[in-house]
């Protein structure tokens, strides 16, 4: 552009820079690669297989997917669940009624019609082990014969792992650890503050098994 004797040369636009989204796979950045797969719906895949892997070489068995379906279905019958009656207005929507057959120890009991249920969240004495009776005992005084239970599992021998109550709507699992005649098994319910509490005090006023200055817990007595 000439303006009187002097040449101007033409003025550019500024140069900015835009994403080539015409890129092959190959050339874009291993982020562009990689987003679905960690931010992704993607990452579910890689997720469950970790977590596959994971417990079966943990535990020796895979039972995650039959977890997730139970606590879905738990989640929908919580929802929906009606109380049908007055009497039992304090116990969980989905308690089921049993009768006792036998008690096995003091975190095992059989039903009249079969089914063996193992207390979910605790651990008590073996009945080889010092307070081992005695919780058979005091969970025997804890139920009577009739106790309503919530569902939480089934482990690796069949057994219906779930929360007993009584008629009165007393949580008996969380009792048993309150009156220390169980510990807390954290492994199994991490998240229950009530329990790791209860153990707590019970520890501290050395209620129960607590009495003795060094409890040997069952899970390290079985090993023996």
């Amino acid at each position: 552009m000439l303006v009187g004797n002097v040449s101007i040369p033409p003025t550019k636009a500024p140069y900015v820079s835009r994403p080539n989204w015409d890129k092959s796979y190959r050339t874009r950045s291993l982020y562009r690669r990689w987003r679905p797969w960690l931010l992704g719906w993607k990452s579910i895949i890689p997720f469950a297989v970790l977590i596959t892997v994971g417990q079966f070489y943990t535990e020796g068995a895979v039972t995650w997917p039959d977890t997730l379906m139970r606590s879905a279905d738990r989640s929908v019958r919580s929802a929906y669940a009606q109380f049908d009656s007055q009497e039992i207005s304090d116990l969980p929507a989905r308690a089921v009624e049993y009768q006792i057959s036998r008690i096995v120890d003091g975190d095992t009991v059989y039903m009249k019609d079969g089914t063996k249920v193992r207390l979910h969240g605790i651990d008590t004495p073996e009945r080889d082990q010092p307070y081992g009776k005695q919780a058979t005992r005091n969970l025997d005084k804890l139920i009577g014969r009739t106790v309503f239970v919530v569902e939480q599992d089934t482990d690796r021998y069949g057994r219906l792992v779930g929360t007993l109550y009584t008629p009165d709507g007393v949580n008996v699992n969380l009792e048993m650890v309150c009156n220390g005649s169980a510990w807390w098994y954290s492994r199994y319910a991490k998240n229950d503050w009530a329990m790791a509490s209860c153990q707590g005090e019970a520890k501290e006023a050395g209620s129960g098994l607590w009495a003795d200055d060094d409890p040997i817990p069952p899970w390290e007595w079985r090993r023996r």
